[in-house]
């Protein structure tokens, strides 16, 4: 998982996506290959605010998502995104251990950029300083970051609105505005 040097090696995958769906919680994620990584996650976030329908707040989460959407590519200016194998729901719910050491299990798999798998331990944080600077010494941190985590974050905070509910609409939103204030 997240070895982009695998392509460096002529390993790997090219594009962002994967072979099949597969599901986050039990929404089924269009994985379609793209050689696009932004064009790629776009389509993850509206397709969850499709989901969203004509609520209210979904209403207003739309609209700051219509302002962010052209504006992503600052989050990206000067980086090389290479497609890294995901887990895509990678958090301590989604961990477990046997006999035989740790195990990550439901995973919502596709070929991604590799801060991705962070977002959703900014809803629910499962690893700690230890585990991130152990992860940074082998992948180190790329500008812009804390700000990317945020909008991977996004997509975790707009799939559990769909999952559970809009207990989950003033994160998101306040989420949203967060990004735009600080892009």
């Amino acid at each position: 998982m997240h070895n982009w040097r695998s392509l460096e090696k002529g390993e790997g995958v090219a594009n962002f996506g994967f072979p099949v769906a597969t599901s986050c919680g039990s929404i089924a994620q269009d994985n379609s290959w793209t050689n696009d990584w932004m064009e790629f996650f776009c389509k993850k976030i509206d397709s969850q605010l499709d989901r969203l329908g004509s609520r209210s707040s979904s209403k207003e989460a739309k609209s700051l998502w219509s302002q962010l959407r052209p504006n992503i590519h600052k989050l990206f200016d000067g980086l090389v995104i290479r497609p890294s194998l995901l887990h895509g729901d990678l958090w301590g719910g989604n961990i477990g251990y046997t006999s035989r050491g740790p195990v990550i299990y439901d995973p919502a798999s596709f070929y991604g950029h590799y801060e991705y798998d962070f977002g959703i331990n900014q809803c629910f944080p499962s690893f700690g300083r230890r585990f991130y600077e152990a992860y940074h010494s082998l992948i180190p941190k790329e500008p812009g970051c804390e700000l990317r985590l945020q909008l991977y974050k996004l997509f975790h905070l707009l799939n559990h609105w769909n999952l559970f509910g809009s207990g989950y609409s003033s994160s998101s939103i306040k989420t949203l505005k967060d990004i735009l204030r600080k892009i």
